[in-house]
């Protein structure tokens, strides 16, 4: 197999596993004790600081490899 066969098929399998376990966390989520209150804010939050920890990781990991 060619080096960008192998790269596009690392690239689907990479958004398959995001589109596998996204929906199953907020249902996992939504059944915890201390999630039941206000459910959908807080997993929104949860969401949010993924998403967030993820622009930033890049910058900080680059910045301590530098180092």
């Amino acid at each position: 197999m060619g080096l960008k066969t192998r790269l596009a098929i690392m690239m689907f399998l990479q958004y398959a596993v995001w589109g596998i376990w996204a929906p199953v966390l907020a249902k996992h989520l939504g059944g915890l004790e201390s999630f039941r209150e206000d459910t959908g804010f807080k997993i929104n939050m949860v969401y949010i600081t993924m998403a967030i920890a993820s622009m930033i990781s890049p910058l900080i990991s680059g910045y301590f490899s530098d180092r």
